[in-house]
């Protein structure tokens, strides 16, 4: 053992000889990752000069090995997972030699990757669960959002299952889950899912009340211009609830002469209380927001609207036929995007 010289306390000038232990320090080792380029060194305290490590038991998993000098163990995990355990030896220069041993191991685990490519759809007022699949790494994995969001109504647990009741129809929310596992140094890996939320059954929407909630996405509708039912001699109108979170530039069209329908639409933007917002047209977004033109030559009877919002807001799009004169249901797509 490597023996230290201290000085004596009390003002005199004697000394004592304290040991300092030859020893192996690292008791554990990082864990493998199959096909991935593994480094970790054996640490000592202690000893006399140079060092020399040597595996006494048992033996590395294949394709690595012990640096003899520096006590590193480097290479490429593999074949397959699992746990291998062995003995390291450590030797000094002094004379006579000093020496340790420490039992090891390293689990070797698969690349940890999530394997759910595709989610299934959901209803707006249906009650969803899906499990979000991982494989590999060191279980229990812990799962999140690190990107996008989830369809409103959503959430996902740390155990990787989404669940909730759906509030807002959406043709496709696209979102990125992260996962991580236990193992030493962590694990992680991610995937880019979407969710396509139907929109709730058809039912009258023409009033702020029974407005449809919608969110990103198109979404097929239908006025009846004579009213409804059919003896009733008062146009149909169509009201849809928007809700966004954070601030955003949100695009309203309504699509039916490029459909072959001869809907002549109308819409207007409007709050809570019925009154017509004035943050619409860029862009300046300072505009009353009413629109019966997409601006798209030749096809003037469709409409659109572009409208600022400064954050987390709700807003209602209401629909009219311009004319109301006649039936059968006048159809028509609303196309939506830009929501955050």
């Amino acid at each position: 053992m490597l023996l230290a010289v201290v000085a004596g306390c009390g003002g005199g000038s004697g000394g004592s000889i304290v040991p300092v232990r030859f020893e192996i320090t690292t008791t554990t080792l990082p864990d493998g990752v199959l096909g991935i380029a593994y480094s970790a060194t054996i640490a000592v305290t202690g000893g006399n000069g140079a060092k020399t490590f040597s595996i006494s038991a048992g033996s590395l998993p294949p394709f690595m090995a012990l640096n003899a000098s520096t006590g590193a163990i480097t290479g490429n995990p593999g074949p397959v997972p699992g746990t291998v355990g062995f003995t390291v030896m450590v030797v000094d220069s002094s004379t006579p030699q000093q020496s340790d041993t420490q039992a090891l191991t390293i689990d070797m685990v698969l690349p940890l990757a999530i394997t759910t490519a595709v989610l299934p759809g959901a209803a707006v007022g249906t009650a969803y669960s899906q499990a979000v699949a991982a494989t590999g790494g060191t279980m229990p994995y812990t799962f999140s959002i690190s990107s996008g969001s989830l369809p409103a109504g959503l959430s996902i647990s740390a155990g990787g299952t989404i669940t909730g009741t759906p509030t807002v129809a959406a043709t496709s929310q696209t979102f990125t889950v992260s996962v991580a596992d236990s193992s030493s140094p962590q694990l992680t890996d991610t995937q880019v899912l979407s969710i396509a939320v139907a929109a709730p059954p058809v039912v009258r929407n023409d009033t702020i009340a029974d407005a449809t909630p919608l969110g990103n996405g198109t979404f097929a509708a239908s006025i009846s211009p004579s009213g409804h039912p059919n003896t009733v001699l008062a146009p149909d109108e169509d009201y849809y609830r928007i809700t966004t979170t954070a601030a955003s530039t949100v695009t309203v069209d309504i699509n039916a002469l490029v459909n072959g329908s001869p809907l002549d639409s109308v819409i207007e933007i409007v709050n809570g209380s019925g009154t017509r917002l004035t943050t619409c047209v860029a862009p300046t977004f300072t505009s009353p927001c009413e629109s019966d033109d997409d601006g798209t030559q030749g096809v003037d009877l469709d409409s659109k609207l572009v409208m600022q919002v400064a954050g987390a807001a709700t807003f209602y799009v209401h629909v009219v036929d311009f004319r109301g004169d006649a039936r059968p249901d006048l159809l028509y797509d609303i196309v939506i995007s830009g929501v955050n």
